[in-house]
């Protein structure tokens, strides 16, 4: 991932977490990467005692979505986008992208890759890997994972453990109903019918919140 994170350190509207070098101490490869902030997005979830504003809630998608139209764009399949993958300072709410240990890079003019079941944290997992012992996937199988992320940012649950229970919605009296909207078409089950992450931005800067 190098070749995607190591930019021009003065390139602050990233949302990517940078390399900034490493070192060998004996068998031990030691990785330095640029500071992403003093929580996880799982832990500044959990530290919410109420629901999270929604202006602060779409200044974090929105973060999170630009992160992955850059890496999309540098043809690239995170695959284990998750909360705990996702790095914020709370003194602003500037969010990075981390962990690309199971990243796929493709190829010029590749759309897809094929990975074994099981690969990846399973509650942000799409149906397409969950289902098939080897499974062809592409770049939409994190924007399963960032709807998975956005409900949870707004309901401080997972979403898999309120759709096994028939209870996947919002609270649409407390936030635009948009963003259930949204989160319904990033989490289609079918790969081909979720949107692009520029259509994604597009929505979510339309939401009036």
């Amino acid at each position: 991932m190098k070749s995607l994170t190591n930019n021009d350190k003065n390139d602050n509207n990233d949302n990517i977490i940078k390399y900034v070098d490493y070192s060998e101490e004996n068998v031990y490869l030691n990785i330095i990467m640029e500071y992403g902030g003093d929580k996880n997005l799982d832990e500044f979830i959990k530290d919410q005692k109420c629901g999270i504003d929604e202006d602060i809630i779409k200044k974090i998608v929105l973060q999170i979505c630009n992160g992955l139209k850059k890496i999309h764009k540098a043809n690239v399949i995170h695959r284990d986008l998750t909360p705990l993958n996702i790095f914020i300072n709370t003194n602003n709410y500037s969010i990075k992208i981390g962990d690309f240990g199971i990243s796929n890079k493709l190829e010029k003019n590749q759309s897809y890759t094929y990975t074994m079941k099981g690969r990846g944290n399973s509650p942000y997992m799409p149906p397409e890997i969950i289902e098939g012992c080897i499974s062809k996937i592409t770049n939409k199988v994190d924007i399963y994972s960032l709807g998975c992320i956005i409900y949870e940012l707004f309901t401080k649950r997972k979403y898999h453990d309120d759709k096994m229970w028939g209870n996947a919605k919002i609270d649409t009296d407390l936030y635009n109903r948009e963003w259930q909207n949204l989160i319904e078409d990033l989490l289609k089950k079918e790969s081909s019918e979720r949107p692009d992450i520029e259509k994604v931005i597009k929505v979510i800067k339309n939401i009036q919140t």
